[in-house]
């Protein structure tokens, strides 16, 4: 071509054969990108769908923790009514409320995916802000609520041991079936009668130590300042699980 003078056709031509390379080699470009972004979206979902399952499990969790805490607050209540009551030798009533007012379990929340994220640096693979945002709320929230409830542990534990110094626990074993079970003991009708008579005793002295009461009311407060807390943080649960539900419709439909 260059011969016969045909340079400007064969400038055209070479030209032609380059645009077509950059246009083969950005399609390419183009394809291997939307294939790791479908890549990275499919960790994303698959961590969103994580989150949601997490995220269920605390709603129930902080609904029980609510309950039970107000369970706590109602034996709580019973065992200040009888340290003013008169008919002390009811007070064996109070048996049952004792398992409900020192009863402690820890608070553990499901978190596994949002930390795993955390920790690997793909918190940012979640595109929507909102969500994103919602967590790391949510995890402040978490952290602040556990850390006052180590601190409410405590308190429960000296009422615990407050209790255990100040009863008897052989003079119940006869007058409780559940803890009868599997022994085998033969207890006379008098003797009955004076473990009856020494539980009474227990239970009124009990009622009577300042220490111990000072400590169910310590204990009762703390309950009752944290109730509104696990109603906040089930709200916060529900609307990050409304959030991500949203989240994962909107993927489907694309």
């Amino acid at each position: 071509m260059i011969q016969e003078n045909k340079t400007s056709k064969y400038l055209l031509y070479a030209i032609g054969e380059i645009i077509l390379v950059v246009i083969g080699i950005l399609i390419a470009l183009q394809i291997n990108n939307n294939n790791e972004k479908r890549k990275v979206e499919k960790v994303e979902v698959a961590y969103l769908k994580r989150l949601l399952v997490d995220l269920q499990k605390d709603e129930a969790l902080w609904q029980a923790t609510y309950d039970r805490k107000e369970n706590q607050i109602y034996a709580a209540n019973r065992f200040i009514e009888f340290s003013f009551s008169k008919q002390k030798d009811t007070v064996l009533q109070l048996m049952p409320r004792f398992k409900d007012v020192a009863n402690w379990q820890d608070i553990n929340t499901n978190q596994i995916t949002f930390q795993e994220m955390v920790s690997s640096g793909n918190l940012d693979l979640i595109q929507n802000d909102s969500i994103k945002i919602k967590l790391l709320e949510l995890d402040s929230n978490y952290q602040s609520i556990l850390n006052w409830d180590e601190t409410v542990e405590k308190e429960q534990a000296r009422l615990i041991i407050i209790t255990s110094e100040l009863l008897n626990a052989r003079n119940f074993i006869p007058l409780d079936p559940q803890e009868n079970k599997g022994l085998n003991i033969s207890i006379s009708q008098k003797e009955m009668s004076n473990y009856l008579q020494r539980s009474i005793q227990d239970m009124n002295s009990l009622l009577e130590d300042n220490t111990f009461i000072n400590v169910v009311l310590g204990v009762r407060m703390n309950h009752r300042n944290q109730l509104p807390y696990f109603i906040i943080l089930k709200k916060g649960v529900q609307k990050l699980i409304s959030l991500i539900e949203t989240e994962l419709k909107e993927r489907e439909r694309d």
